[in-house]
């Protein structure tokens, strides 16, 4: 069975690039966004789009529930709040600890 991977930010252009990346490798993604209508990416049998925001815990444990790791691409846009990065972060940690889901890879950019 392929792996599953969890993608938040999938809307954005380097989230778009990690997801297509990832399902050419044959793994099964769930990719995040706060508004799908917002992604670039193809309907793919491997791919569940999934709307979620990344300041709500409730709604980051169910995007994680079941997953074998989570990625994070998220970014800030013109509107977002200030403490975006630090609160997402909080609440993927929190999250991935009540999930039990032990693998995080996170970029951030400046």
């Amino acid at each position: 069975m392929a792996e599953r991977i969890v993608v938040f930010g999938a809307s954005g252009r380097t989230g778009g690039c990690l997801v297509q990346q990832a399902l050419e490798t044959g793994l099964h993604v769930r990719a995040v966004a706060r508004d799908v209508s917002r992604m670039r990416l193809a309907p793919h049998e491997c791919m569940e789009p999934w709307t979620a925001d990344v300041m709500q815990l409730q709604d980051v444990e169910d995007a994680v529930e079941g997953a074998d790791a989570v990625l994070s691409v998220i970014g800030r846009r013109p509107g977002s709040p200030p403490n975006l990065m630090q609160g997402a972060a909080d609440c993927l940690i929190e999250a991935m600890k009540r999930r039990k889901v032990l693998r995080l890879v996170m970029m951030l950019g400046a």
